[in-house]
């Protein structure tokens, strides 16, 4: 990965970790999919715990690499998050009167 790749994922994060705050509330009705790097610092019981935020839920992936693991290797994320929304997309879909 170069540098400048470097440098927009770390701003990215930083930019997302800036304006995310999370408040109390009854969980989400919707399952939740979270990525991870398998080289990461957020270990796999940490990504796992998100599963306390959702009624309906969770699929923990990781993927190799760190904490840029985004960056580092797109196309598996990016399959991964593709297969995420179907299966949420065909289950919305199937409910629908």
């Amino acid at each position: 990965m170069g540098t400048s790749t470097t440098v927009e994922c770390g701003l990215a994060d930083g930019k997302t970790t800036n304006h995310f705050a999370l408040s109390a509330g009854d969980p989400l009705p919707v399952p939740l999919t979270v990525f991870g790097g398998e080289d990461d610092r957020i270990t796999a019981d940490e990504l796992e715990a998100w599963g306390e935020h959702t009624a309906a839920g969770t699929t923990v992936r990781r993927f190799p690499g760190g904490h840029f693991h985004l960056c580092e290797s797109p196309a598996p994320v990016q399959r991964a998050l593709a297969a995420a929304l179907a299966t949420v997309g065909a289950a919305e879909r199937s409910t629908r009167c």
